[in-house]
C-alpha cells in the first residue's frame, strides 16, 4: 500500500527530506565478497569510464537472468548517460557513477519502467549535469528545481530496483574514508514510509549492524524512499558463481580483493 505524504509538512520540507534521500541512495549500495585493499579513499582511484562491452555486461549483472535480455542498457559516456542497447521489457539498466562528496561509487542498477521514469531519472540526470561541467551545488539545485516542477514524479504503484551484481564499489556509511562492503538486494518503491511503518527505530535500520544482519531496512524518507530488501546466502553463493569472469575482469579496474 502506498502511503500518502502528511499535509502538515510544507512543500520546502518535502523537497528538503527527497534531496536528503537522493544523497543517501548514492552510498546505500551493495558489494558481494569484495573489499577495498586500500585504507583511505585518498588511496582509491576508481576509473571515470569502463570498455563500452564491460560496463554493459556490469550493467546487466544487476538484474536477475530473467530480465537482461531485452532490457534497455545506458553507459555513462563524456557527454552522460546514452542508450547502447534498446530493450523491450520496460527495464533499464546502468551503472551508478559518485559525486563530488562521494566519488568512489560504481554501482550497477536495474530499474523497471515505473522505476527510470522516476528515481531512475534524478541519477541520469544528475550525472548528466556533472559532466556538463557544473559543479556540484548547482548540480544539487538544478535536482531540487526538478522536484518542485515534477520532473521526477513519486511512483504511483508497487514496484522493484535490482541490485544484484556482485561488483559493486562504495564509501563505508559509518567509518570516513573507508569502504563499505554489503549483500546483493532488491528494493521496493515505499513513499514516505519509515523504519518505524516496518517495526524498527530508525536509529537501529541505519546502523551497519542492522543492514548486514539480512533483515529489511528503509532508505531515506520521502516521495523515493524505497524498502531494501537483502539476499539470503545460498542467493549470494549463487550470483558469486555465475558472475565469477565478471569478477575477474572488474578486477583489472578496481582495487579489490575477494575475501
Amino acid at each position: 500500500m502506498i502511503k500518502t505524504p502528511d499535509t502538515s509538512h510544507g512543500k520546502s520540507s518535502l523537497i528538503s527530506t527527497t534531496m536528503k534521500h537522493y544523497s543517501l541512495l548514492s552510498i546505500f549500495l551493495v558489494v558481494l565478497f569484495l573489499t577495498s585493499k586500500s585504507a583511505t579513499g585518498n588511496e582509491i582511484t576508481l576509473p571515470e569510464y569502463l570498455p563500452q562491452d564491460l560496463e554493459i555486461e556490469l550493467a546487466l549483472s544487476a538484474g536477475p537472468m530473467e530480465i537482461r535480455k531485452e532490457a534497455s542498457v545506458m553507459i555513462l559516456t563524456e557527454e552522460g548517460y546514452k542508450t547502447v542497447k534498446e530493450g523491450s521489457n520496460g527495464f533499464l539498466c546502468l551503472v551508478v557513477r559518485g559525486n563530488s562528496r562521494f566519488p568512489d561509487i560504481l554501482a550497477p542498477i536495474c530499474y523497471d519502467k515505473q522505476g527510470a521514469e522516476t528515481i531512475g531519472k534524478v541519477h541520469i540526470e544528475s550525472q548528466n549535469l556533472r559532466k556538463q561541467g557544473l559543479d556540484e551545488a548547482e548540480v544539487q539545485q538544478r535536482i531540487a528545481n526538478g522536484f518542485r516542477q515534477g520532473l521526477f514524479p513519486t511512483p504511483l504503484q508497487s514496484g522493484i530496483i535490482y541490485m544484484l551484481s556482485p561488483v559493486v564499489f562504495v564509501p563505508d556509511t559509518e567509518e570516513r574514508g573507508k569502504m563499505m562492503t554489503y549483500i546483493p538486494h532488491f528494493m521496493m518503491y515505499a513513499p514516505y514510509m519509515s523504519p518505524e511503518d516496518i517495526g524498527f527505530e530508525a536509529s537501529v535500520t541505519r546502523t551497519k549492524k542492522h543492514m548486514f544482519s539480512g533483515m529489511p531496512f528503509m532508505n531515506g524518507n520521502g516521495p523515493h524512499n524505497l524498502l531494501v530488501i537483502p539476499l539470503g546466502e545460498k542467493e549470494r553463493m549463487e550470483i558469486a558463481k555465475e558472475h565469477k569472469e565478471l569478477i575477474k575482469k572488474m578486477k583489472e579496474y578496481l582495487p579489490l580483493e575477494i575475501r
